[in-house]
């Protein structure tokens, strides 16, 4: 919310209503956080829509399907999907036909460039499954591809999915090209450094995690 605002801060946008477009949102956990928090800062009603390729059962929300959309949406969120898709261009290209020039867009990946590093030092790079990697620098050359506008993103280091420890990339841009907040494009030398912070960090957690069974065997003996 803090990044939207930032994003909206300085242009007249306005929003009649506002519905939610969950792409790849599987059971709508994502998108039904979202409404709910948007609904508070606006005070109006938000709704939200889940399209996703597979079925999910205890849908939250209410499951679509592309060809019987006919409106369009304020808010298209891509959250923990393009990591599985070998050409995020064309599946966030896909979701545009659903935007009008003032839809926002949230994207959000895992934050994975400690692979790369631990490669390099010889640990077991494997692509599992995910096929698609990021850092901020090319998440947002992603978006302004596709023509995704002002992008605001940020490392999240202490995130969290479903419960699960992990950190992320999030990327927030407009349609509208009124959207002048400032642009944040990290040069080489913060990308280098906040990817060794990144892996300093996993590497210590590892540590701890394999301390604490340690721990745990011998008081369980």
């Amino acid at each position: 919310s803090k990044i939207i605002s930032r994003l909206f801060d300085k242009s007249k946008i306005t929003f009649d209503e506002f519905s939610i477009l969950d792409w790849g949102g599987g059971d709508g956990y994502i998108s039904s956080l979202y409404s709910n928090i948007i609904q508070t800062i606006l005070n109006k009603e938000v709704k939200f829509e889940i399209y996703d390729y597979s079925d999910w059962n205890d849908s939250r929300g209410e499951k679509v399907e592309l060809e019987k959309i006919r409106k369009k949406f304020q808010l298209i969120i891509f959250s923990h999907v393009l990591e599985h898709t070998h050409d995020p261009v064309k599946e966030i290209e896909k979701a545009k036909k659903y935007a009008d020039k003032n839809t926002i867009f949230i994207i959000e990946v895992p934050d994975e460039r400690y692979r790369l590093i631990m490669g390099l030092l010889g640990s077991r790079f494997g692509l599992n499954y995910h096929v698609s990697f990021f850092s901020r620098s090319s998440l947002i050359k992603l978006m302004n591809i596709c023509g995704i506008h002002s992008v605001l993103s940020k490392y999240e280091f202490t995130s969290s999915y479903r419960g699960n420890s992990i950190p992320t990339i999030i990327a927030v841009g407009c349609m509208n090209k009124s959207c002048k907040s400032v642009k944040q494009t990290p040069n080489l030398i913060y990308e280098l450094g906040s990817s060794l912070v990144l892996t300093f960090k996993k590497v210590i957690k590892k540590l701890m995690q394999k301390d604490l069974k340690w721990l745990i065997s011998q008081i369980s003996i």
